[in-house]
């Protein structure tokens, strides 16, 4: 499978259009263990769906962007739906750079190995999935 396919793929099965609600729920997964599940809504969807964007950004060779912006119209499809608003945009691009810096993403440059899996996974975090419900709280206007 070529990274076009690849990626797309990705961005695709990360691109669901689930009720506007935020709601979470706690649920007992096959270990009995409690976990929360995060529903997202169309807003968050698109928040999350720009870090991972921007994630494979700044891990991918720096003509991936060219890559992105020639072939793809996700990112304008996130910015419009996160209503243009250039702080957010500023706040993704921060935490795909803070992202970028950790561990496990050097390793992935350092060895070209799996990148789009490791800004798939941040993209999937509870992590991302605080930050995007703590800005949802603080910019989203209907």
């Amino acid at each position: 499978m070529n990274l076009k396919t690849t990626l797309l793929l990705a961005i695709f099965s990360s691109s669901c259009h689930c009720p506007k609600v935020v709601r979470i729920e706690n649920k007992l997964d096959n270990l009995n263990m409690s976990g929360k599940v995060i529903h997202e809504g169309k807003w968050i969807t698109n928040f999350k769906n720009e870090v991972f964007l921007r994630c494979l950004i700044k891990i991918y060779p720096p003509n991936f962007k060219a890559f992105i912006d020639t072939t793809d119209a996700s990112s304008s499809a996130n910015i419009d739906r996160l209503g243009y608003n250039k702080q957010l945009l500023k706040i993704a691009d921060s935490l795909a750079e803070k992202f970028s810096q950790r561990p496990e993403a050097l390793w992935t440059i350092e060895n070209s190995k799996a990148t789009i899996n490791v800004c798939l996974g941040y993209r999937h975090s509870l992590e991302l999935d605080s930050l995007s419900i703590f800005y949802f709280n603080k910019y989203y206007q209907e």
